[in-house]
Parts: structure tokens; sequence; C-alpha cells
């Protein structure tokens, strides 16, 4: 929660020096805006909430907030060097929740396709599924294994869910309702350490402690071909490619190799390169090259075609690696290590990101990106997943609806006259307020200043019978908004129940002629309102408080006694 205050903090940090940068430059530039040709009929301001600048602009359905959603971007002006300063406080990533309810390490962790369920399995023998906005748990745990959970996985669509445990099975659950589905999947002769679906949900792939893989049918259970035999060590890790045609596992015995995803055949000879035995294996979304994770404390890239070794070993943790994974642009690696840490990768060039994520106080086991690539997910020994949030991209794209709205905002008519009459309010409201003070002050004030109260205050009485006016026509032209509506829609109801077309020819020129003077009268009241956010007032500028129907504070105080205060 700590972090996500501080992504709210940037957020009031952003609007707040982007309304002061905003007004500045609309002060200045307010009177070569002001000449602009575009004219009442092409765009009218929502002024419903006048005085805090609200607008709705045609074929835009996104009501553009107030003063503070203003960005400050001046024209030709760049937006980054705020957002840089405020992401280098930040950071990239932050604790958005911690999911806890597992008495046992998490040993798995996986997102929905869709994003919206994460799903995680346990050293306890069971498996939870959580709701990834909130990180609450979503029904009661999977339960059925007699052994530690160390695998999981979503099926393509969703709606399946694979458990692979230390009890040498598979279990097919229901992801709606979480009852299991069929039999066990039975045929290794050690712990299942690894488990995936392929892409298109038909087929099942199990990496063993026996040191085999195997496909299964993800319909019926059963084993298809002959177990993918080669290594020497167990096998620790499983990954398919995004066509679904070629496998990748990893072992103990230091290499990973390449199978054939339809024959069970080998492909090419295996990737040796690490000197402790490999923990993890991914694709990228590509399919063009292979990320492993190793027990030697790095995490190396290959060629997925050629299984050469790409650049050098990502170094930095001070721990084995058990996990990795590929963003889903590809362009970030996440690895996580029994260092407590988890690490962000350049996926091109191999340079670490930021600084290592720090909040688990146990090995991670773990680790997942959502599909859209804004959250992730890390699983740990220490009992508890944590649930990443990607700031940055959040205050990125804030910042650029930001950006949007105050160019769409100096475009509009009508903005600096509303602007205008936002600021004259909170001037004359601030001088009715000191009026107070000063008739009960006992000092007396200048001349000068005596005549600039005297002068201010026949101008706010002035703006305060114009605001009466303004309230006046918003409520004729509200009036004939709603007559206007009410007109089309009885209409349509009567045309329902007579549905006869002859019948209804006259009629509905008859209709648009009536349609036709309603919108004359709604256009009109609209030219009502144009001179009145511009300033301009039937009432001489020589009205007086009295004339506006407000009387001036009361004084309890003589005028000679006033304070001397601005």
């Amino acid at each position: 929660m700590k972090n996500v205050s501080k992504l709210l903090v940037a957020v009031v940090i952003i609007g707040s020096i982007a309304q002061v940068t905003w007004l500045r430059s609309a002060q200045e530039g307010s009177t070569s805006s002001s000449s602009n040709s575009q004219t009442q009929a092409e765009r009218e301001p929502d002024i419903s909430e006048p005085y805090n600048i609200m607008f709705t602009l045609p074929g835009q359905n996104i009501p553009h907030g107030g003063l503070s959603a203003i960005s400050g971007r001046k024209q030709g002006q760049s937006f980054k060097p705020l957002q840089e300063k405020v992401l280098g406080y930040l950071g990239g990533w932050q604790i958005e929740h911690i999911l806890r309810g597992h008495t046992h390490g998490i040993n798995s962790v996986a997102f929905s396709p869709d994003g919206k369920q994460i799903l995680t399995g346990s050293g306890d023998k069971t498996a939870r599924l959580w709701n990834a906005q909130t990180g609450a748990p979503i029904g009661k745990p999977l339960e059925g294994h007699t052994g530690g959970i160390n695998c999981v996985a979503f099926s393509p669509d969703k709606k399946q869910i694979i458990t692979g445990s230390y009890d040498k099975t598979a279990r097919l659950w229901n992801a709606q309702t979480g009852a299991p589905i069929g039999e066990p999947l039975r045929s290794h002769t050690g712990a299942i350490s690894s488990i995936v679906f392929s892409p298109d949900g038909k087929q099942i792939v199990t990496g063993s402690h026996d040191k085999t893989a195997r496909l299964w049918n993800a319909q019926t259970g059963a084993p298809i071909g002959e177990p993918l035999r080669g290594h020497i060590g167990v096998i620790t890790c499983v990954a398919l490619s995004p066509d679904g045609k070629r496998i990748v596992t990893g072992s103990h015995d230091k290499t990973a190799r390449l199978w054939n995803a339809q024959t069970g055949a080998s492909i090419g000879e295996p990737l040796r390169g690490h000197t402790g035995g490999i923990t993890s294996v991914a694709f990228s979304p590509d399919g063009k090259r292979i990320v492993t994770g190793s027990d030697d404390n790095t995490a190396r890239l290959w060629n997925a075609q050629t299984g050469a070794p790409i650049g050098e070993p990502l170094q930095g943790h001070t721990n084995s690696i058990t996990c990795v994974a590929f963003s889903p642009d590809g362009k970030q690696i996440i690895t996580g290590a029994w260092d407590n840490t988890a690490r962000l990768w350049n996926a091109q060039t191999g340079a670490p990101i930021d600084e290592p994520l720090r909040g688990h106080t146990g090995g991670i086991n773990s680790v997942a990106f959502s599909s859209d690539g804004k959250q992730m997910v890390t699983g740990s020994y220490d009992t508890t997943a944590i649930l990443w949030i990607n700031v940055e991209d959040i205050v990125r794209k804030h910042a650029q609806r930001l950006s949007e709205r105050a160019q769409i905002l100096t475009q509009h008519p009508h903005f600096l006259e509303q602007l205008a009459v936002h600021r004259k309010k909170k001037q004359c409201d601030q001088f009715e307020a000191d009026e107070k003070s000063w008739a009960c002050s006992t000092k007396v004030a200048t001349p000068a200043k005596q005549a600039a109260r005297e002068k201010l205050r026949k101008e706010c009485a002035e703006f305060r019978q114009q605001e009466q006016q303004r309230e006046q026509a918003r409520e004729q032209q509200q009036k004939a908004t709603r007559k206007l509506t009410t007109f089309e829609t009885g209409k349509e109801k009567e045309k329902e129940k007579k549905p006869e077309r002859q019948e209804w020819a006259s009629q509905e020129e008859e209709d648009e002629q009536d349609k036709q003077q309603l919108r004359q009268a709604l256009q009109a009241s609209w030219v009502e309102l144009q001179p009145l956010w511009s300033g301009q007032s039937s009432s001489s500028s020589s009205s007086s408080s009295s004339s506006s129907g407000r009387e001036p504070a009361e004084e309890k105080c003589d005028q000679d006694s006033m304070e001397d205060v601005d």
C-alpha cells in the first residue's frame, strides 16, 4: 500500500505542476488565442459546470475535466522531462497486492489468458485462484493431490486448469467451479516438475523427475506417443513455442533440448553453456529466442532455430535463478531467484533494467506476466505471491491524456473566456470574504487602496449581475434542449403506434418544420450565451453593488478605521 500511495502522490504532482504551468501559459497567450475564428455553430461548450471548465466536444465522448486535468504542456513543449522526474522517484514496478492464504511455499504462478485471475500452486498440496485486480481469493482451494503442487497452467480458453504434483500425477480442473475433471494423468514415475498447454489447448506437455517429458490429449487425458527421452538428469522445466511445433526442456544435466512436438524427435544438439542445472525455460513471443535460468546464478539467451547462444549471460543474481519469463511484447525478461529478488532485463541487450524487485522474504520460485504486460506476479517459498503493477506505464499514459486534454482545451473557442470567468469568480469570492476582516480593522487604509477596493467592489457587483444572466440563459438553453428531446421522443412513440407510411408522409413534414423551429430556438439560446462568456453584459459598467441584488459585507466599524491590508 505504501507504494500505491507513491503512485497517487505522483499523479497529484503531475496535476499540480501541470495546472500552474498551463495557467501561466494561458494567461500569456490569451491575446493571440482570442482570435480563434472557429464559429460557435461548429463547437459548443457544455456549460453545466462553467467554473470547472467542463467541455464535451463533438466527436469526443470523453468529458475533459477541470483545471486539475490540464496538462500544462505549452505548444511545442515536451512532457517528457516531468515524466522522467516523477518516474525516477517511483521506479518502474511497485507492489500492488500481496496474496496470502497458502501454508507452504508457492512453487508456481500463472495469469489467466484475459489477465483477470491468478493461479498459484503450493507445497501445501492445493492450488488457489485470485482476483488480479483486488488480490482477493476466489472460491475454495483446489484440493485433490496427495503431494505438493509444483506447477500450474491455464488452458488458452481459460475454461480449464492443469496442475502437476510431487505425487507423480497431473490433474485437470474446471476453472469456473474448481471441480476436478476426469481421472488424474498417470504415467510418470517421478514427480511432475513442469506443465504447459499447447497454444490450441488440445495437448498438454509435462516434464518429470523421471528424466522424461510427455505429451497428453487434453480432452481424454491419455498419453500421446512415447516419452521424450534424452536427458541424463531430472527434467525441471518445459515450454512450447508459440506455434506449438517445438518443445524445449531443461534439466539438471546442465542442458536444454529442443523436440518436434508432432513426432517427439530431438531437434539438433543440446543447448550447452550453463555450469549448473537448468531450472527454467521460456520461448519469446515471436518464437525466435529461448531464455534459460540456471543454478549457476545466470540466465542465457539462445537462438531457437540454431541453438546458438546470444550474447553474454545475464548476471546479477547472487543465488540460483529458478524462473524466467518474457514480457508479452518480447522486449523484457524477468528472472526470479533464491536471493529473494526478481530482476528485469532488456531482452535485446541483456542489460538490467532498474533495481531488483524486493518484497519477498524467501526465495522466488515462479514468475509470470499478465497478457497486457501491465502486471507481474511472483511466487515465493515465503508462502506468498506478490502482484506487481507497472507504475511507469500508468503514469506515462496519464501524462499523455493530460497533454491531449490541454491541446483540446486550447483549441476551444470559449476556453479563455471561461478561464477568465473562473478567475474573476475566485477574485470576487476572496474580496467579499476580505471585506469582513477589513470592516473590523483598527488600521486605516491608504486612499489609493480605498479607491482600488471601491473599484473592485463595483467590478464584482457587475460580475454577480452577469452571473445571474448567465444562469438565466443557461436555464433557457436547457429548457429548449429538453423541449426538443421531448418532442422527438413523443413523435417516435406515436410513429410506433401508427406505422402506416402514407398517413405519416405529410405528418412527418409538419413535424420536421416544428423540429426546425425548436432547433432555431435552441441556437438562439446559444447566441444569447455567447456575449455573456466574453464578459459583455447589457448592464452598465458603472453598476453598483446594490443594482446586482447583492448587499456589500456588513461593516461593524467605521470606514476610516479599516485595516491597511491588500
